[in-house]
């Protein structure tokens, strides 16, 4: 593919009810998408600029979270989306809407090893907290971080949680109202904050 791309996104049920909504795509370029960039051009098209995609990690299946300002969890993910790899987005409308790709989001991506894993952390990434629970085998992680774009609600900065639906695989996340979070995106972290 080459040139601009318009994939449609569907929904079924109203908009806050949390199962849906979720459609699997591809990046449809021979090269990498920039999570940011296509995340950036279609905001009016989604309740969060979350993706997500699931990758192996010792043996078991998990959800990788990516936002629209290129925050990780795990850390070790990037935001370069592999020439068609499969991703989960989230639709926003009810019916169907178009999530708009253009060439201007394409990148490169010199990576040798995993091309779904970055080489290093970024030294020049926003204060973060990262907490991790494990059970020996498996581990899951949660990231809660401060923007000043961010509210303490539910917004943009957030992006849900996606459950593995199996007991022995641990999992952690923040709810807030009605939303279980992975990355939660707040305008600022006050002294004794739950």
């Amino acid at each position: 593919n080459s040139g601009n791309i318009s994939i449609t996104l569907t929904r079924q049920g109203a908009a806050n009810e949390n199962k849906y909504g979720f459609n699997l795509i591809g990046n449809p370029y021979t090269a990498y998408l920039d999570w940011k960039l296509v995340s950036a051009a279609n905001t009016s098209k989604m309740p969060t600029t979350t993706m997500w995609y699931r990758t192996k990690v010792s043996g078991s299946w998990a959800f990788s979270t990516v936002d629209g300002l290129g925050n990780k969890v795990p850390a070790n993910v990037s935001d370069l989306i592999p020439p068609m790899q499969a991703f989960w987005v989230r639709a926003i409308t009810v019916g169907s809407s178009t999530l708009e790709l253009t060439t201007a989001m394409v990148a490169h991506d010199n990576t040798s090893t995993n091309k779904l894993k970055a080489p290093a952390a970024s030294t020049t990434e926003r204060t973060k907290i990262r907490l991790q629970v494990s059970n020996g085998t498996n581990t899951d992680e949660l990231l809660i971080y401060t923007d000043a774009q961010a509210t303490n609600s539910f917004d943009m900065y957030d992006s849900p949680k996606m459950s593995n639906n199996d007991p022995n695989i641990p999992e952690i996340s923040t709810i807030v109202g009605s939303e279980s979070l992975v990355i939660n995106g707040l305008n600022d972290l006050v002294l004794d904050t739950e």
